[in-house]
């Protein structure tokens, strides 16, 4: 089983196929920061993580804070695992990183476990307008069964990733599979918990992960819903206009 010497942590870029389109995240909220890529290989846990910083907002409180997400992906679920040094490296990865620029792919058994600040909802909601499509792409990383993992080529980081390939390939890690209940235990002393972005409202319980609205959009109902929940007042009052009705003409049998 292969042994780090060091653990990695760097500077990257994600990509994902979402139908026919190649979807890249590359910028986290702020901007100006980085999202990381870390290994961590602490007996029980053998894992890669992805931090994205984003601005979410609290539950109550109404101060938006800087923090971030965890993307964390058991090695005991990657089914393949493949690197290469890019000769031509895809303009939205250009932008971010230095050239050379190294390609982690990896096809997934499953979903990635997203984890989230303690002080947020599980469904989180965003601080900002940029947020709001960081959230969404991350839904749609979570679901995904293959990612690629972009970051700067570093031949120790690169040496030190074939091994654990090769680990992979005989088979080593897969049968040390953490449940959620051990994930959620491990980084609640980080103060993150396990978020279930693929619980949505009903709104949208049957749109397609590749069609669901941003959640900015989610926050304002339609015009249409406010007219539903104003039909049952207006039912209401017919109501009672014919129990009034009813009584007029009892009390005038009696007269």
């Amino acid at each position: 089983m292969s042994q780090l010497d060091t653990q990695i942590s760097t500077a990257a870029v994600i990509g994902w196929q979402s139908l026919e389109n190649q979807n890249f995240l590359t910028d986290p909220d702020p901007k100006q920061k980085t999202l990381t890529f870390n290994t961590r290989f602490e007996k029980p846990f053998f894992l890669f993580e992805i931090r994205v910083p984003i601005c979410l907002k609290p539950i109550e409180r109404r101060v938006l804070t800087n923090s971030f997400l965890i993307l964390s992906i058991q090695l005991s679920t990657i089914e393949t695992f493949a690197l290469e040094v890019l000769s031509t490296i895809p303009e939205p990865v250009e932008k971010k990183l230095n050239s050379p620029v190294l390609r982690l792919d990896f096809k997934l058994s499953d979903n990635i476990t997203t984890l989230i600040p303690l002080y947020t909802s599980e469904q989180p909601k965003q601080g900002r307008t940029h947020s709001g499509v960081i959230l969404d792409s991350v839904l749609q990383i979570s679901q995904a069964t293959s990612i690629s993992v972009y970051i700067n080529h570093n031949a120790s980081y690169e040496a030190q990733l074939n091994s654990i390939r090769n680990s992979l390939s005989k088979g080593y890690y897969q049968s040390i599979l953490k449940s959620q209940f051990d994930l959620q235990r491990l980084y609640q002393g980080e103060g993150a918990k396990i978020a279930y972005l693929h619980t949505r409202s009903k709104e949208v319980s049957g749109t397609q992960p590749d069609q669901l609205p941003s959640y900015h959009d989610l926050q304002s109902p339609s015009s249409g819903r406010l007219i539903q929940l104003k039909r049952p007042r207006v039912e209401h009052d017919e109501c009672k206009d014919d129990m009034i009705s009813s009584l007029v003409e009892a009390v005038k049998a009696m007269q």
